[in-house]
C-alpha cells in the first residue's frame, strides 16, 4: 500500500504517526516445522496462531479455505 503525499511537513506528521502507533499492530509472519509462527514486532511475542482470531473464526476460514475456488480467481 503506499500514499502520495505532496507536503513534506504533512509527510513528516504522517510518518511519525505510523511509526509510533503500527508497532503494537505489525506482526512479521515466518514458516517453522511446516507451520507460520506470528512475532509481534514491538516486544518479540511468538504465537502460532493468528493474531486477532478466535477459534471459532479459524475453523470456519480453514473450511472456506478448503473450497474449490480457484475458479473464481
Amino acid at each position: 500500500m503506499g500514499l502520495l503525499i505532496r507536503s513534506t511537513r504533512m509527510a513528516e506528521i504522517m510518518h511519525d504517526a505510523f511509526d509510533e502507533g503500527l508497532g503494537d499492530l505489525a506482526w512479521r509472519v515466518e514458516m517453522a516445522e511446516g507451520r507460520l509462527n506470528w512475532t509481534r514486532a514491538s516486544d518479540g511475542t511468538v504465537t502460532r496462531v493468528e493474531p486477532g482470531t478466535t477459534f471459532a473464526k479459524r475453523i470456519a476460514l480453514k473450511a472456506i479455505g478448503s473450497l474449490p475456488v480457484e475458479w473464481l480467481l
